[in-house]
Formats: structure tokens, C-alpha cells, sequence
């Protein structure tokens, strides 16, 4: 299709209809004229596509926020993404949002755990299933109250927080965290938490690998993370205490 007002407009004409600041003769000329008008949508099209592509392009990936605020992750690359926090108001809300989600709380001297009363039979590792490394329990970062820090699980190159606080009657409640170097792999995980062949709470990972479960009866639970896509990973003998 031809230009119906030759001469047709061009690209530096193009470029001000689409930031809004074309004087009045390029919007009349726009207006009359289907085939600028298409070369424009046109325009307009790829520059909305191009966006989509490179929106955030610069902010670090959900995992390396989640290793930032759990303090997880080398000096010398801490520096760059509390620069870019400085600046970024979207990374800002995801760490804030992640902040809250785990309820971080002050330290105590973490007490022993108590060993169950009643035996509970382990549940048996499907074929192909991974068993997490459970870590030594140590005190959480400051951030507000008291409390101990989270029990924390290490498998096949991921890392699995689980935050337990007390609930009502006795009961607790569970924020995770999985961080590892694919997060998108954990994205919807299923989370199944079983005592014995019981199972006592079902959830989901979200998009930053957080997932919550409760209230459920305190108790040695047997946690299992399954992805999309991998082996699953299972964190067995874990003793919940409001």
C-alpha cells in the first residue's frame, strides 16, 4: 500500500507519533493516510514486543535476591545488588515481599530438640528421589522478635529453608524458602509433608520458590519437594516444635 498524502512520512516523523511529540501535521497526515497509520502500528508493535523482552533485563534473577537477603552469597557480589536495590524499586518489593513471607525474627540460643515419644515410621524413597543433607541448626539474622532460625536442608545443589512457628493449640506453621542455581526448576514445586504414610499438608512452591503449609500438629514430618521436571527431593526425620 502507497502513501495516500505523498510524501510519506518518515522514520524521525514515526518516532515523534510514537512518543506523543509529532506537531500537528504528522498526527493530520497519520489520520488520512492508511498506510502510514499501518506503518506506525507496525512500529508500535515491535517496540511493545522489544519491551516486553527487555523489561527488567538489568535486575538480578529471584534466586540471587533470595541468596541476598539469607546473607548466603559472597561479599563481592553482595556489593552490585544492594547498588541495584538502591535504585530499583521492584527488587526492593520482592525482597521486602520475601522478608515477610519468612517472618525473620531475632536469635535465642536454640534449645535441643526434643526426641519424638512415639517412633514414626519413615516413609520409603521412591526410585530416583535425592535425600537432602540436613544442617546444623544455627540462629537466624536479626530482623525482628525472637526466635530460633530456621531448619535449613542442602540436596543436589539446592537449599531448603523451613521457618516453623507456633500456631494455635499447640500447632505450627511452615514458610519455606528453595534456593538453588535453577530456580525455575522448583517454580510450582509440590510440597507434600507426611508423619508415616500420613499425609498432613499439601502446597506449592510460587515463582521465587517460597511455599507455606499450616497449621498442622507438631511432630517428626517427612517433607518432599517435587519439580516440574528433576528428581525430587526429600528432607526426612524433621522434628516441628511450636
Amino acid at each position: 500500500m502507497t502513501c495516500s498524502m505523498s510524501p510519506p512520512l518518515n522514520d524521525d516523523q514515526l518516532s515523534a507519533a510514537l512518543d506523543q511529540t509529532a506537531d500537528t501535521a504528522v498526527m493530520d497526515h497519520l489520520t488520512n493516510c492508511q498506510s502510514c497509520a499501518e506503518r506506525l502500528a507496525q512500529a508500535k508493535s515491535v517496540e511493545h514486543a522489544l519491551g516486553r523482552k527487555l523489561w527488567r533485563w538489568d535486575c538480578p534473577p529471584p534466586e540471587l535476591l533470595a541468596e541476598y537477603h539469607f546473607g548466603s552469597m559472597e561479599i563481592s557480589a553482595e556489593r552490585p545488588i544492594r547498588l541495584h536495590l538502591e535504585q530499583c524499586t521492584l527488587c526492593k518489593s520482592e525482597i521486602e515481599d520475601l522478608r515477610q513471607f519468612l517472618q525473620e525474627i531475632e536469635p535465642k540460643q536454640l534449645e535441643p530438640q526434643p526426641a519424638p515419644s512415639t517412633p514414626v515410621a519413615r516413609p520409603r524413597l521412591r526410585v530416583g528421589e535425592i535425600l537432602a543433607r540436613l544442617l546444623p541448626r544455627q540462629p537466624a539474622q536479626a530482623l525482628r522478635g525472637s526466635s530460633a532460625g530456621p531448619i535449613t536442608a542442602e540436596a543436589d545443589g539446592i537449599t531448603i529453608y523451613l521457618d516453623v512457628q507456633p500456631a494455635a493449640r499447640g500447632e505450627v506453621t511452615i514458610n519455606g524458602q528453595i534456593i538453588g542455581d535453577n530456580l525455575e526448576q522448583w517454580a510450582g514445586a509440590l510440597v507434600e509433608l507426611r508423619r508415616g504414610s500420613e499425609l498432613q499438608a499439601v502446597t506449592s512452591a510460587d515463582d521465587l520458590g517460597g511455599f507455606y503449609c499450616g497449621p498442622l500438629a507438631a511432630g517428626v514430618t517427612f517433607v518432599r519437594v517435587t519439580p516440574e521436571y528433576g528428581s525430587a527431593v526429600v528432607i526426612p526425620d524433621i522434628v516441628l516444635t511450636p
